[in-house]
């Protein structure tokens, strides 16, 4: 258990604390999709100030037995029913929400990983001051809106990386009560190799010159195709849509100049395979920024030439997700 759990339970001994993440860890188990909060996952405890509200409490009824003081007695009563119904609404405020794993960004190996969450309310509740437990984000939450947060980690190493088991709380209306769930969604991040410099040109993996590509551009026009989502509407082939009330997109031959082919095995300098990825990622940065065509052969695997964010994206997944 992490220390950080044990600082956030309030004013609970660390023997009692690892009870009960021991007993979350096996009651809450890897969740796929969503995450919904409700009575059978959510734990209250008093925060610091219920536990002096408690004692206050006590200090009152006995005053109260001792001198038989009907004023005392009535005071500890409000008191305590006040206690009970911020106990029941700092349940509520946490109670039926929703969360949903949202795509996160790629990230290099030793960066900062930002995991990103979508909260909403399956009731009318107005959900206030709910917090996280890494990023400390305070979030308002209402049955028509949807609301994102990010939690926080650092990459590791290479492949995909799962966010860590975290808390969210709320301590809302009083701060006499701390209800709070834990929950770990399967939010898989792609963690890139390390870019690696090993003094190889690209030029070293010329593969060919004047290639043909399908591209929406100006160049020699090929045809027409079904639209796919993403096309630009200035692409768009509007005699034929009006002809058969059904989307298509022109197509355009371009002239890309020369291109590279990476191949795994023409670094043969290197032993080690993270060494070689490394380099390869390196060499696909490189020639991204260049604006170069380039293509990507593995052992197990063959990305056609081609360039652009999208294209760098897929070559350097299928880095990360590399095995022999």
């Amino acid at each position: 258990m992490s220390k950080s759990f044990q600082q956030d339970l309030p004013f609970v001994p660390e023997w009692l604390a690892k009870k009960i993440d021991s007993y979350i860890q096996k009651k809450n188990h890897l969740n796929l999709k969503t995450y919904q909060v409700d009575r059978h996952n959510i734990y209250i405890l008093p925060s610091k100030s219920g536990w002096l509200f408690i004692a206050s409490l006590i200090a009152i009824l006995t005053g109260a037995i001792n001198y038989n003081n009907n004023m005392a007695y009535l005071l500890c009563f409000f008191l305590s029913s006040l206690g009970f119904i911020a106990m029941l609404q700092t349940h509520q405020n946490l109670n039926k929400l929703i969360i949903k794993p949202l795509t996160s960004k790629a990230v290099f190996p030793g960066q900062e990983i930002e995991f990103s969450f979508n909260a909403s309310s399956t009731d009318s509740h107005h959900h206030i001051a709910i917090e996280t437990q890494n990023n400390h984000n305070i979030l308002s939450i209402d049955q028509a809106e949807t609301t994102e947060f990010t939690i926080s980690d650092i990459a590791k190493q290479r492949g995909l990386q799962n966010a860590k088991r975290f808390k969210l709380f709320t301590e809302f209306p009083l701060g006499l009560f701390h209800a709070w769930t834990q929950l770990q969604l399967n939010n898989s991040v792609v963690v890139y190799p390390k870019p690696v410099n090993n003094k190889l040109l690209t030029t070293d993996f010329y593969a060919g010159n004047h290639q043909k590509s399908n591209l929406s551009g100006d160049d020699e026009f090929a045809g027409i195709r079904d639209f796919k989502k993403g096309d630009s509407t200035k692409s768009m082939a509007w005699k034929a849509i009006a002809k058969t009330n059904k989307l298509y997109t022109k197509e355009f031959h371009t002239e890309t100049g020369d291109y590279l082919i990476f191949d795994f095995n023409k670094i043969d300098n290197v032993i080690n395979l993270e060494e070689k990825l490394s380099i390869l990622c390196y060499l696909i940065i490189n020639a991204s920024k260049e604006k170069i065509h380039y293509g990507l052969k593995l052992p197990n695997q063959t990305i056609e030439p081609d360039q652009g964010d999208s294209h760098k994206h897929k070559c350097l997944t299928s880095l990360a997700l590399y095995n022999q």
